[in-house]
This record gives structure tokens, C-alpha cells and sequence, in this order.
């Protein structure tokens, strides 16, 4: 078992790095190392969590052509990502915790968009798949 089996490595890899710099600077004000360890704490959660629901979104989209399926990849992992984004910047060690949820609240609705319409895209193009004789 790899952790690319549980988690979406490369979207992790890129979502933390842009989240944990934004929640950063979000926090600067408040000196370094506050802003540090909430730019940390954003990064790692963001790796970990986010590329786990990343996996989620894609799991939900892959499961068939109907709408439905496509808005349900959206708005459940939106809403997951920000309600447990909410609870770790209401931990100690944020000094703006409401803030600090903003760039995630407001940009993964719109990326778990883009990652379902990649998602569905992808498996039109592929065509359809012979069933597994397991």
C-alpha cells in the first residue's frame, strides 16, 4: 500500500504549498512565528486531508454520468474541507482563524469543479471500461 493509494500526492503537494503560504501571510501581521506554525499547520493539513478528499471528489465523479453525481463531487468534499479547516485554525496557534478558513472556503468549491469536470472528461474520453471479472 503506497500513499498515492490514499491521497493525491501531486495535488496535495501543490494545494498545501499555496494554501499554507496564503494562511502565512494572512497571519504575518501577528510576526513570524505565529504566522509560521499557522502556514505549517495549513500546509500539512492541505497535503494530508486535501489530497485525501481530492481522492474523495474523483471516487464520487467516477461513479456515473448523471449531474447529480457530478454536484455531489463538489459540494461534499467543499463542504468536509471547510468545516475541518475551520476546526484546525480554531486550534491554538492561528491568531486569524476566521481568515485563515477564507482561501480554502473560497477556492475549493472551484477546484473540486475543475477536478470533477477533469475527472468526467477523462472517462468519456477513455470510453467505456470492460467490467473486472473479480
Amino acid at each position: 500500500m503506497r500513499i498515492s493509494d490514499w491521497i493525491d500526492v501531486r495535488g496535495g503537494l501543490y494545494g498545501g504549498l499555496v494554501m499554507g503560504a496564503a494562511v502565512a501571510w494572512i497571519n504575518a501581521g501577528h510576526g513570524v512565528a505565529p504566522a509560521g506554525v499557522a502556514g505549517i499547520k495549513q500546509a500539512v493539513y492541505t497535503f494530508l486531508f486535501g489530497g485525501a478528499v481530492l481522492r474523495l471528489c474523483v471516487a464520487i465523479a467516477s461513479r456515473g454520468a448523471d449531474a447529480r453525481w457530478a454536484a455531489a463531487a463538489v459540494v461534499l468534499p467543499s463542504l468536509i474541507t471547510s468545516s475541518a479547516i475551520f476546526v484546525v485554525h480554531n486550534l491554538r496557534g492561528t491568531p486569524e482563524p476566521l481568515l485563515s478558513c477564507l482561501p480554502v472556503v473560497l477556492t475549493s468549491p472551484p477546484g473540486f469543479a475543475l477536478w470533477t469536470w477533469r475527472t468526467r472528461r477523462s472517462q468519456r474520453e477513455a470510453g467505456p471500461q470492460p467490467m473486472n471479472a473479480s
